[in-house]
């Protein structure tokens, strides 16, 4: 189980591509998929993995999603909210971040991407990555390494794995 892990979730964007849905009215991460807002969808996910604290970085409409979720205790989790004042980024919203997860094992993950795999592989992946791979592969392996089944890294972990 990931319970000692934080989760951040990238919730602050405009969604330009998805205006002709989202018609500015609502945030990107608020979309329905299957009845259900697809940041519910991942927030759910995190926590059948035992994560119980959520980090959301919020912005444009980040009201929004503050109104929906509130605390998070509906779903189990404990929010914390985040709220970027000027878009800054995936690196800069982490860069905010980096007194309150200084010391945390945390995932980062887009508010706006679905996704569907073991999480708690997470931990070796990280592992494996720090004692072999340098940080420009080390995407590719985390995506390759949470896919795979056992969970055993196939290849050279210096090589870009797809």
């Amino acid at each position: 189980m990931l319970k000692n892990y934080v989760v951040v979730i990238q919730a602050g964007g405009k969604g330009t591509r998805l205006k002709s849905l989202t018609k500015d009215k609502i945030p990107k991460p608020l979309l329905e998929i299957n009845g259900k807002p697809m940041i519910e969808w991942q927030i759910e996910n995190v926590r059948k993995y035992g994560i119980q604290e959520v980090v959301l970085i919020i912005g444009h409409l980040g009201n929004k999603i503050k109104e929906y979720f509130q605390d998070g205790a509906r779903l189990g989790v404990h929010l914390t909210y985040i709220e970027e004042k000027e878009p800054l980024g995936s690196a800069g919203s982490l860069y905010d971040l980096k007194s309150m997860l200084c010391n945390e094992n945390f995932i980062f993950i887009f508010g706006d991407v679905m996704f569907d795999m073991d999480l708690n592989r997470i931990p070796y992946c990280h592992q494996q990555v720090q004692m072999k791979s340098s940080s420009r592969s080390s995407r590719n392996f985390y995506l390759r390494c949470a896919r795979s089944s056992p969970c055993i890294p196939r290849g050279n972990v210096g090589q870009r794995l797809r």
